[in-house]
């Protein structure tokens, strides 16, 4: 079970199947939205370090990996031009993905990448959450997990995704340890190269030490 829920199935669906409802069953779990005014929205990712609160997104079993301190929890926040918030997010939740949706910023967040200005309702951001494909899948920390969640309701809005997820980190860290293997010399410079990497990438997920 601990292999399974480290890979996972690849949990990617075509993007035709994701203009269906498939997550209804979600709505009811989610605070309601009745705001429908269509007005311009700035869409930026925010991101905290996984363990840093209830809703960093391992409130299931509370254990924390170490390959999951590697990657920071990304949280999509909608900053509408009347100043109104939603947020957006993928969580843990008990080995399963959920959806989350609320109607403020938290403090702790840092915003780490404006993304683009659209033109939609904070309905309809509730709406991408209730039905991102994801929804109820088990967590996996390849196929499964915030990031994952993120980049698909990116890609339903027709926008790039974030190239830096759990995966990449995950293939730098383990060619880090095997350099290290080698020398340790050898493994922080890896470390270093990616460091630099991610900076040419505008890539929001931080470098942290080898675990």
């Amino acid at each position: 079970m601990a292999f399974f829920n480290l890979f996972g199935p690849n949990l990617q669906l075509p993007k035709l199947l994701r203009g269906l409802n498939v997550s209804s069953k979600y709505d009811s779990s989610l605070p309601e939205e009745y705001d429908d005014t269509t007005r311009e929205v700035d869409i930026v990712l925010y991101a905290h370090p996984i363990g840093s609160s209830v809703s960093s997104g391992s409130r299931g079993s509370g254990f924390v990996s170490a390959a999951q301190k590697t990657f920071a929890h990304w949280i999509l926040v909608f900053e509408f031009c009347d100043q109104t918030v939603r947020a957006i997010e993928g969580v843990n939740e008990n080995d399963f993905l959920l959806p989350s949706f609320s109607k403020c910023r938290d403090e702790s967040w840092t915003r780490v990448k404006f993304i683009a200005t659209r033109q939609m309702s904070p309905k309809d951001v509730r709406s991408l959450a209730v039905n991102n494909a994801l929804n109820g899948c088990p967590y996996s920390l390849l196929n499964a997990n915030c990031h994952k969640w993120i980049n698909l309701v990116l890609e339903d809005l027709g926008l790039d995704e974030i190239p830096s997820t759990i995966d990449n980190e995950i293939k730098w860290k383990t060619t880090a340890l095997y350099a290290t293997m080698a020398h340790p010399l050898a493994g922080a410079a890896v470390l270093a190269v990616q460091q630099l990497y991610n900076a040419s990438k505008g890539d929001p997920t931080p470098v942290l030490p080898l675990l």
